[in-house]
């Protein structure tokens, strides 16, 4: 009796192999896009809070263009961005009043943004272009 694999044997493992490095290499791919999309999340619920706390101080939103990781708006109000965001604060009118519109851009996710309207029951919303 021989010892060791036949060639079918042989075979078959290395196809099973490479059917399972090709599903973890695709899987692997999309892992940073959900990492810089978590992070735009979370710059636009940070900035959320940020406008609420100087309309609270000073019964109005600011508007603020941020390009680097972190600045302060006109009103005082400190802004900080994850690597690779920009960020854009516009203050709008609502029909209940002044509301506010945040858009979040990252740099390594092409055409794409993540947006919240104050104004808009405060849901975030992925925008695709």
């Amino acid at each position: 009796m021989k010892k060791g694999f036949t060639l079918v044997e042989m075979l078959i493992v290395m196809v099973l192999l490479a059917a399972l490095l090709a599903f973890s290499i695709d899987s692997m791919k999309k892992t940073p896009n959900v990492t810089y999309k978590n992070s735009m999340k979370s710059d636009i619920i940070n900035a959320s809070l940020n406008e609420q706390n100087i309309y609270d101080n000073f019964y109005e939103y600011e508007s603020v263009d941020l390009f680097s990781v972190s600045g302060t708006g006109s009103l005082g109000g400190k802004y900080s961005l994850s690597p690779f965001n920009s960020m854009e604060i516009e203050t709008i009118n609502c029909s209940s009043g002044t509301g506010f519109f945040i858009t979040v851009v990252n740099e390594k996710i092409k055409n794409f943004s993540m947006t919240l309207n104050s104004c808009n029951q405060s849901k975030i919303q992925e925008v695709t272009l």
